[in-house]
């Protein structure tokens, strides 16, 4: 394809301004009942960028730990427009990553608001400066910032695993965000009446590519908080909010669609992007059973560049088994598939890919070798990048993805090292050795055992705990193998072939199933977890059991009961004697056990869900995941007595407003 004209790569700021004076009232961003437009979108911005203009310099990095609503989007395009260097930080992510992030970022200045002001402050240590975007500035200018920024400037800072056993952060630049953006945009023709879903986390390059793309088109982003509860919900999410463009990593696009019904289809939605980890032919075969009027468009790409091919796939095409195509070049980029020796295989032959053209700005943070050895300027001017990425042309002259020639891999979308891994689980207490490796699943997920020589208590659910305190949830191994001694080589480097034929992976003793119900869920998490000696004590959490996990137990469950159970179920009832207490309960009819009102004013028994979640309450360090705030600013007179008239009503209306609780020798009570 023809290169880009760098003439176009105008910083995304420009793009969000440009639909600001043309629709001021068009929706930038719609997120938990909330909109903000591209007016309010583009003011709120540029009186942010003006704060961050009253000291520091271009360059300086700025760190953004913000909640999940409209405002980081604002603080992103703020500090796109002051010419300084976002890096957005994971609040999920244990403490002692998130520091780990911020001391080798070293940012000037933290954006946040509540609830995360306190963190904040521990994190900035009184080296960076701390300011809250929901505290508006006095006298802030709502004029866009004169800065200058060229294509090759920092924009953004995305850390991955490196293959040190420390992240790697790679410095994306403005043009190349622009290119990605524009690109995924043209080839699947994102327009501005378009709705685009965001199911991934801002500190990662898919939801940073997608939010571009979204920008740059003038078209509307809609998150939808997969971190916090799966895929629960976003069936009829997608329904509602009408999205047009649905874009998610292959994995959850995946747990998704076997969580629907064999009825569920999504008629408004015109293209599926399926992206980060390759899609395969089972996934088109799903999609053409749920998506009547859309096409499937498969790509690939790299951190440190954006996406570099993609093909848009008709839901009437052919395809072959296996892993999908991920298409040609995008435009302003040649594709090469070489040899070790850098030379061009034949179509057919896999070989590393290497991307070239003179709109790659991006490199690594604060690495010259790294950067040096990866990014080589050639002498027609362009720019190389050597990619780890194994690839082949198919006989239609389609990229397809065939591995990494590294020890990287994508787990649920994201890319793992595991010397990075390793590192962190080596560090933890009381284990003295470990080393992780990578067992592929059917549909080709990845999950990761840690194998690890332990001081002291081995137990499963002890390591993981430690394992979840110190590394971000994609990084934490699903199962725990105590060895020994790492197997090692004559030159003594770690062994791998013989450290993936150690013993499987498997639980603490528990006292096994008793019930039919509870000896059915036991296999159904056994096949999930890939383990074996499930029992009736064990707790699906403690199991490594997550969102996505919940989903594949609970289409299970669907198929042999008929029962579909939510995530919120399996928050209630974690432990698998409960959970198949309340499955047996679910699957008596209602002719059961009647429903009958009862008087109020008497006390009465916590509910399925209320009594779990009070638990939780009561331990300060786990209270804050189910804390929501929210902020509402109204500009007018103010009617107290009215706003007062309409709480009570409120008060009045909901009696779990009026509900408090007690305990008494064990058992929660609502009065």
């Amino acid at each position: 394809m023809a290169e880009l004209d760098l003439s176009s790569l105008i910083p995304v700021g420009a793009f969000v301004e440009r639909t600001a004076r043309r629709t001021p009232g068009k929706a930038a961003v719609i997120q938990g009942g909330v909109t903000l437009s591209y007016a309010g979108l583009d003011a709120a911005a540029n009186r942010l960028a003006h704060r961050l203009l009253e000291s520091g310099t271009k360059g300086d990095r700025v760190a953004l730990l913000m909640p999940d609503d409209p405002s980081v989007f604002a603080a992103l395009v703020a500090v796109l427009k002051a010419g300084r260097i976002s890096h957005v930080l994971n609040h999920r992510d244990p403490l002692p990553r998130l520091e780990e992030l911020v001391a080798d970022s070293e940012p000037e200045a933290i954006l946040t608001a509540a609830p995360h002001v306190e963190l904040a402050t521990r994190l900035g240590g009184g080296r960076a400066r701390v300011i809250r975007v929901d505290m508006p500035g006095d006298g802030a200018a709502v004029g866009s910032p004169a800065v200058e920024i060229a294509p090759g400037d920092g924009a953004c800072l995305v850390y991955t695993s490196g293959s040190s056993g420390r992240p790697k952060a790679v410095l994306l630049a403005h043009g190349d965000l622009v290119r990605t953006a524009l690109g995924q945009g043209a080839l699947m023709s994102v327009g501005r009446e378009d709705r685009v879903s965001l199911l991934a986390s801002l500190w990662g390059a898919q939801a940073i590519g997608a939010t571009m793309t979204t920008l740059v088109a003038g078209a509307t982003l809609l998150p939808f908080p997969v971190a916090d509860y799966g895929v629960a919900g976003l069936e009829a999410w997608l329904r509602d909010e009408g999205i047009t463009v649905y874009v998610s990593a292959a994995s959850l696009f995946r747990t998704f669609i076997g969580a629907l019904g064999p009825e569920a289809a999504f008629p408004a939605v015109r293209i599926v992007k399926a992206s980060s980890d390759p899609a395969t032919s089972e996934d088109f075969a799903a999609f053409r059973r749920h998506f009547p009027n859309a096409g499937l468009f498969s790509s690939m790409g790299a951190t440190e560049i954006g996406s570099v091919a993609g093909i848009l796939i008709g839901r009437d095409s052919q395809v072959a088994a296996g892993r999908l195509p991920v298409g040609r070049a995008f435009p302003g980029l040649t594709l090469h598939v070489v040899d070790p020796s850098g030379r061009d295989v034949l179509a057919g032959e896999t070989g590393t890919l290497v991307v070239r053209s003179r709109t790659l700005f991006s490199r690594y943070w604060r690495d010259e070798a790294l950067t040096a050895a990866r990014f080589v300027a050639l002498p027609d001017g362009t720019r190389e990048f050597r990619s780890e990425d194994v690839v082949r042309l198919d006989a239609d002259g389609n990229l397809v993805h065939a591995g990494r020639r590294d020890a990287t891999y994508k787990i649920r979308g994201q890319r793992v090292d595991l010397a990075e891994v390793e590192r962190i689980l080596a560090a933890l207490p009381g284990i003295e050795d470990a080393a992780a490796t990578v067992v592929e699943r059917a549909g080709g997920d990845g999950r990761i055992v840690g194998h690890v020589v332990v001081r002291g208590d081995a137990s499963p659910r002890r390591l993981l705990a430690l394992a979840r305190a110190h590394m971000p949830r994609h990084m934490v191994p699903s199962a725990f193998v105590a060895v020994a001694a790492l197997p090692r080589t004559a030159n003594g480097k770690l062994d791998r072939a013989r450290l993936r034929l150690a013993p499987p992976p498997s639980t603490d003793p528990s006292e096994p199933p008793v019930t039919a119900t509870e000896q059915q869920l036991a296999a159904f998490w056994e096949e999930a977890f890939d383990i074996d000696g499930v029992g009736r004590d064990d707790d699906f959490f403690d199991l490594g059991g997550d969102s996505l996990s919940a989903a594949t137990v609970a289409i299970r469950i669907d198929e042999a009961r008929g029962i579909r159970l939510s995530f919120d179920a399996f928050v209630a009832t974690p432990v698998l004697k409960d959970m198949a207490g309340a499955i047996d309960r679910a699957g008596a009819g209602p002719d059961t056990e009647r429903l009958a009102p009862v008087p109020r004013g008497a006390e009465a028994p916590t509910s399925l869900l209320q009594e779990p979640f009070w638990r939780v309450s009561r331990a300060p360090s786990h209270a804050w995941r189910y804390t929501r705030a929210a902020a509402i600013s109204l500009d007018g007179p103010l009617d107290v007595e009215a706003l007062g008239a309409a709480l009570d009503a409120v008060v009045a209306r909901h009696e779990i407003l009026r509900t408090r609780y007690r305990a008494d020798a064990g058992d929660v009570t609502q009065i």
